[in-house]
């Protein structure tokens, strides 16, 4: 699966989440322009070996779902959505860990 922000009408400072994954080298968008608050700092995704896929802006629950076919998903790394964005895209305390 992938979650990242992207910018609206070209306006860096207005954000929207795109939340998604790829199967078989196919792109399938959970969900598309949601928009983020202001002066976030935060973007968090929790998944669990149930299927459960919930993204938090900050403490704020902003998208949740549930895809049976995540349950059996391994492999995590950083996304970038299209190519030659090394230098626009910034990832920080990027961590990746098993939930009890």
């Amino acid at each position: 699966f992938f979650a990242y922000t992207a910018d609206t009408s070209g306006s860096p400072d207005t954000k929207q989440l795109h939340v998604g994954y790829y199967l078989n080298g196919q792109r399938f968008d959970l969900a598309h322009g949601v928009a983020m608050p202001s002066n976030w700092t935060t973007l968090r995704v929790v998944t669990t070996n149930l299927g459960d896929l919930s993204v938090y802006i900050d403490a704020t629950l902003v998208y949740s779902t549930n895809k049976p076919l995540l349950t059996s998903a391994t492999g995590a790394g950083l996304y970038s959505d299209s190519a030659g964005r090394g230098l626009v895209n910034r990832w920080d305390n990027f961590t990746v860990y098993e939930a009890p």
